[in-house]
């Protein structure tokens, strides 16, 4: 379900969020009630897109309340936003590829490639959960025949893994208005870091190689963040897991680079909604 259309209630005027200078409790009542047009504060544009990594600290208070009032599941997915405002060039890349695999495996051979590729992404999930979570060890957990390849290139990474804070969890950004789920939140090699897992078939040598996945870390890292009081996190990390059982690659991004991608995440939040107006 879409987001209550936030910038559809505002046709002639260019805002889009509620003002972090106002209480979350007062923020999620605007949020809830701007279609009647009621006055309050809101970010321009530009504000949004200035929008802070890390911000002012909140109240115990503040956080629960805004947890309480948000209706998370009329927030718009991170993964939504980010398909919708694909640039032209990556939607041609994507295109032409799904095209070619068409013209050589068929259309239906397609589909069930895409829907395997899928299942086995969930099961190495599941099987990382796992092992995050401290149910199993590495040596403990049974994978199917087919995403074997997968768990062997993971478990380098996992080995150098502690400290864990999240495992599949759910983020939710209430000034912003969006959502997402992070794969996770744990030290790697001594440092915290927001972790995505993303499965590959094609070996990928830099973060530019990643499309998309940098900015989806840095709208993940930055609801993490605006949701914890004490702790915050400055680095993200794309981690590329291949079907062949290649090793996979730790993609690192430092606070400069995870702020960068955060900027990227802004323009596209605003640019998609005020497509929508």
């Amino acid at each position: 379900m879409k987001l209550t259309k936030l910038c559809r209630f505002l046709l002639h005027r260019p805002i889009l969020f509620n003002s972090i200078a106002q209480t979350s409790a007062a923020c999620c009542s605007t949020m809830t009630s701007l279609s009647h047009g009621d006055g309050g504060k809101f970010l321009t544009k530009d504000e949004v897109k200035r929008f802070p990594l890390f911000h002012q600290k909140r109240s115990e208070e503040e956080m629960t309340q805004e947890r309480k009032k948000i209706d998370c599941d009329r927030l718009l997915g991170v993964t939504t936003i980010l398909s919708r405002t694909k640039s032209i060039q990556d939607q041609l890349i994507l295109g032409r590829w799904k095209k070619k695999m068409i013209r050589e495996m068929g259309e239906e051979q397609f589909e069930l490639m895409q829907k395997e590729t899928l299942d086995q992404g969930k099961e190495l999930h599941e099987a990382i959960g796992w092992y995050l979570a401290g149910d199993k060890n590495l040596d403990e957990i049974r994978v199917s025949s087919k995403t074997v390849p997968l768990w062997k290139s993971v478990q380098h990474i996992l080995k150098d893994m502690s400290n864990v804070h999240v495992v599949e969890g759910e983020v939710t950004h209430g000034l912003l208005g969006y959502r997402g789920y992070v794969d996770c939140v744990a030290e790697y090699k001594g440092e915290l870091y927001v972790i995505d897992w993303k499965t590959s078939k094609k070996i990928r040598k830099s973060l530019d190689e990643c499309f998309d996945d940098p900015t989806q870390i840095s709208a993940y890292a930055g609801a993490y963040n605006h949701m914890q009081d004490n702790i915050k996190v400055s680095k993200g990390m794309v981690v590329k897991i291949y079907h062949n059982g290649r090793p996979a690659t730790a993609f690192p991004m430092n606070t400069f680079t995870l702020e960068y991608h955060w900027n990227k995440w802004l323009a596209r939040l605003t640019d998609h909604y005020y497509k929508e107006i």
